[in-house]
């Protein structure tokens, strides 16, 4: 992505807009948050059990890395 001077991460991106997102993702997903993550190039799995708490510490993460 960088390389192609593409964004890797956005200020927009805060905790409450991305939890909102994912309670969104419940709403339309039949009660199931089916959050793909990236495992390896090409390869991802689906999970439903994400928390609030979860997320943040990830956004808070993704604020360390170079971008």
């Amino acid at each position: 992505m960088k390389s192609l001077l593409l964004p890797t991460n956005s200020s927009d991106l805060e905790l409450e807009l991305a939890w909102q997102s994912c309670k969104d993702a419940i709403e339309h997903r039949h009660g199931e948050q089916r959050i793909p993550l990236i495992t390896e190039m090409g390869e991802s799995v689906c999970v439903s059990d994400i928390t609030e708490e979860e997320l943040e510490r990830a956004l808070e993460m993704m604020k360390t890395f170079d971008h």
